[in-house]
């Protein structure tokens, strides 16, 4: 993510980039790459400056409102960002995870569950969605169909620190 960070950076100091109308993908892959790399103000910054650069960029405002809701921050504008960036791409299965981890941060688990599905359906083969769907399902009662969710999961290879979590889950539960 470093290295990432270095040549993003070097895209957007050269002086022959600062007009192009895509200059705003360049602050927002480097703000995943802060963020991935643990330096969320950083990121946080970077985020803004492409919504600045490129207003109501879904991807942008995905990305960004998933990030507050998953550290409990400016709940509401995020669910409204995430709710604009779904108007443009209803049927992207990220943006409805997001929407439903609204929810499920509201503990509005019902709507959540409603939403996973759907995801889970568009994106079978993802393993966030899947363990997120098992969290719902958990919280709603279907502890069954949540263990089937975490294992498939896991199944799907994901990143260590994930795998580690959905474990401890299929261990103890949500």
């Amino acid at each position: 993510w470093k290295k990432a960070q270095n040549i993003y950076s070097q895209i957007i100091e050269d002086d022959k980039y600062t007009l192009d109308p895509n200059i705003w993908n360049t602050y927002y892959r480097r703000g995943i790459s802060y963020e991935r790399n643990k330096q969320w103000e950083l990121a946080e910054k970077d985020f803004v400056q492409a919504l600045l650069l490129s207003d109501n960029q879904p991807d942008v405002l995905n990305y960004l409102g998933y990030s507050w809701i998953d550290s409990n921050r400016n709940m509401d504008e995020a669910k409204s960002m995430i709710e604009l960036a779904l108007e443009q791409k209803p049927d992207d299965a990220y943006f409805i995870d997001s929407l439903a981890w609204y929810y499920f941060k509201m503990n509005d688990y019902e709507q959540a569950n409603s939403l996973l599905s759907y995801a889970a359906y568009l994106a079978p083969t993802d393993p966030v969605i899947n363990e997120h769907y098992g969290d719902t399902l958990w919280k709603v009662g279907k502890y069954i169909e949540a263990r089937y969710q975490w294992n498939r999961a896991l199944d799907l290879e994901p990143e260590i620190g994930l795998a580690n979590s959905i474990k401890v889950k299929l261990l103890k539960g949500y």
